[in-house]
């Protein structure tokens, strides 16, 4: 008899990736280095029964499995762990990382739990890792200077009237098209603890804009506008005018 644990880690609210790890078998109990599935699943609720039905089906995405695991795993129903609280850390306390696994230092498990980012994107000293020329995605390997995708954009001039919208404070320059979904704006974070703020463009207002890059086990895809001064300066030179209440919708 298999017996198969399955542990659900939600990447967005697009799409769900489901880590599948194969316990034991034939009896015998299997290492933690051993038999572990991917599978990317289209719908954003993971439940018992999407479960079943994509390891019946044999829809595997990345990762190793073997020959027989998929169908053998309907021998013993699932065990599932939804995420608490959303974001994209495993649902069971024991799969989370820790210190002890050796993997990462005490400070980056201080800053991923403290700001809601996996861990391999802060570094050692618990910094966080942010997309520029130089820091490659940890999971991929490509550089995004600016957090744009491959680091391409374009220098465009955002017409009086424009809206546009921004998550955070002043002192950013980093805004998106109004209603571009959180996931789709790659930020860091489990989820927007809000609205995002509201803003009409004034005067012609120069900008880079291009597709945002994949970040923080967020899938990006949205589209980003980087000012060449901070929020609290356009507003300050009369660039911008903050709308209150998201009157865009």
């Amino acid at each position: 008899m298999l017996g198969v644990k399955i542990v659900a880690r939600r990447v967005s609210a697009v799409a769900s990736r489901v880590v599948v790890r194969v316990l034991h078998q034939a009896g015998k109990a299997i290492p933690d280095s051993g038999k572990v599935l991917e599978i990317d699943l289209p719908d954003a609720d993971i439940n018992d029964g999407i479960i079943r039905q994509v390891l019946d089906e044999d829809k595997l995405g990345v990762g190793s499995k073997s020959d027989d695991a998929a169908s053998r795993a309907k021998e013993k129903p699932p065990v599932v762990e939804e995420p608490k609280g959303g974001g994209n850390e495993s649902a069971s306390s024991t799969n989370r990382p820790s210190e002890a696994d050796g993997k990462f230092t005490k400070e980056q498990l201080e800053t991923a739990e403290k700001y809601g980012v996996p861990p391999d994107y802060t570094r050692p000293d618990g910094s966080t890792k942010w997309p520029n020329a130089v820091t490659p995605d940890p999971h991929t390997g490509k550089l995004h200077p600016r957090g744009f995708l491959n680091g391409k954009y374009d220098e465009v001039v955002l017409p009086e009237g424009r809206l546009i919208d921004r998550y955070g404070g002043d002192n950013g320059d980093y805004f998106s098209v109004p209603g571009t979904p959180f996931e789709q704006r790659a930020m860091a974070g489990n989820g927007p603890s809000g609205e995002p703020r509201l803003f009409k463009v004034i005067k012609p207002l120069p900008m880079k804009q291009g597709e945002i890059a994949p970040w923080f086990g967020q899938p990006g895809g949205g589209t980003q506008y980087q000012s060449q001064m901070p929020l609290k300066k356009l507003l300050k030179k009369k660039y911008l005018e903050e709308l209150k209440g998201n009157s865009w919708r």
